[in-house]
């Protein structure tokens, strides 16, 4: 009982001293912010912008004639080079043979297939924590029942008193004549 109510207050204090911990860092961040507040927004000037600024923009009555959009200029081979358009050119494979072999069909269906919401995975780690705590409590259960038989540093005095019955009579005199 006395190691119970020791590791209690252990863990009380424990939790006390997080607490502690956690609001003085909060009480220091809030002192940061502060100090930060008293800048003057004013005095900070933002970074120059990349872009070019906009030129605005302007209403059109409908009497301008529409602009037509410019084409981009297409692309254009190079003569210096020789391009083949019609002949077929496998492409050629170059083959690792320490590399693993790649996935088929098949394999690529069975992995698309729903499988059950607990994996093995899952199971093991559940099979394993019930073992766990079926152990932690056979041990607690054994230990409380070695504790409770323990030896005993009381004594005990047993004091019987007897009651002795005793019956009084009394005493009859004779007279015998003579």
């Amino acid at each position: 009982m006395i190691t119970a109510l020791k590791v209690a207050l252990v863990v009380i204090l424990a939790l006390l001293l997080v607490v502690v911990a956690l609001r003085m860092r909060k009480l220091r961040r809030d002192e940061m912010r502060a100090l930060e507040k008293r800048t003057d927004p004013r005095l900070v000037v933002p970074p120059p912008s990349p872009y070019q600024p906009s030129r605005g923009f302007r209403l059109l009555d409908g009497t301008e004639a529409p602009s037509t959009p410019r084409t981009p200029m297409r692309p254009r081979l190079e003569p210096d080079r020789e391009y083949v358009f019609s002949d077929f050119h496998p492409a050629r494979v170059d083959v690792n043979p320490l590399q693993p072999a790649r996935h088929n069909e098949d394999w690529a269906l069975s992995r698309s297939a729903n499988r059950s919401s607990m994996s093995l995975r899952g199971i093991r780690l559940l099979v394993v924590v019930i073992v766990v705590v079926l152990l932690l409590g056979v041990i607690g259960y054994f230990a409380r029942d070695r504790v409770d038989r323990g030896p005993s540093t009381t004594t005990t005095h047993v004091t019987t008193t007897t009651h002795h019955s005793t019956t009084t009579t009394r005493p009859t005199s004779t007279t015998t004549a003579g």
